[in-house]
């Protein structure tokens, strides 16, 4: 694949499985980090079962544990990061995603759980400041 990125997702649950899975398969340079050790071993030992309205696969990410971001930090950085983590985890995620992604690359949420119900002026500023926060370093 001549358009190949390196991609790194903080969350390998459901959602950040689903598309790093996909994206994997695809021929992406894709890894996982997650702070759920049965997850990290599972996906390290039996790759990752993709299953959906499609013919199923099994794709072979990289997983890291959370703790293990000294590792990540030696690697090449990467050309996108996704935040797939619950949204009520999103500052810390995206701080930590924030340092491995290229300055000119792209951080990409794809959450669910938005559990806080906030007034449209509240909620505006919740995301400008997620926003400042991973531009500051660029």
């Amino acid at each position: 694949m001549s358009d190949k990125k390196r991609i790194i997702f903080i969350g390998a649950g459901a959602v950040g499985s689903y598309l790093g899975g996909w994206l994997s398969h695809t021929g992406h340079d894709v890894t996982l980090v997650d702070p759920w050790n049965e997850q990290v071993e599972t996906i390290r030992k039996d790759g990752l079962k993709v299953d959906g309205p499609h013919d199923s696969f099994v794709a072979y990410p990289t997983m890291f544990h959370l703790h293990e971001n000294e590792l990540i930090a030696r690697k090449e950085q990467f050309d996108i990061g996704f935040v797939a983590v619950k949204a009520y985890d999103t500052f810390w995620a995206a701080t930590f995603i924030n340092k491995f992604v290229k300055l000119n690359g792209y951080i990409v949420s794809s959450q669910n759980t938005w559990t806080v119900t906030l007034p449209l002026p509240k909620l505006s500023a919740l995301f400008e400041r997620l926003d400042s926060l991973c531009r500051a370093s660029r």
